[in-house]
């Protein structure tokens, strides 16, 4: 598993994409060694829209192609125990904002 060394350190990349070819490297070697291997899950984002005849509205696969640093990917790949970042301030109050690390013990359908 990950050191404490580890979970201290952060790899800066001037783009996404390098971003994205580093994390699923660190994805690929993270867990090696246990005597189980981690199971590696994906995560899709979902796209719903209401019809409004005011609205423009793009379609789901164009959606998913966007590459914005202000949000995750359209296809998200974890596993038990992957350092995670806080990316909103979602509770302040006890700590969960904005470049928060984290650590992922567990996920649900729609909970991580």
């Amino acid at each position: 598993m990950l050191t404490p060394d580890a979970m201290d350190k952060g790899i800066l990349c001037p783009r996404n994409e390098d971003v994205f070819f580093i994390n699923d490297i660190d994805m690929g070697l993270f867990g090696q060694g246990l005597p189980q291997p981690l199971q590696e899950r994906a995560f899709l984002s979902v796209a719903t829209h209401t019809e409004r005849p005011d609205e423009v509205v793009l379609p789901s696969e164009f959606l998913n192609t966007i590459d914005s640093s202000e949000l995750p990917p359209h296809e998200l790949k974890l596993k038990e125990g992957c350092p995670l970042m806080c990316l909103r301030n979602i509770n302040p109050k006890v700590g969960l904002m904005n470049g928060t690390r984290l650590i992922l013990r567990g996920a649900g359908t729609k909970v991580l």
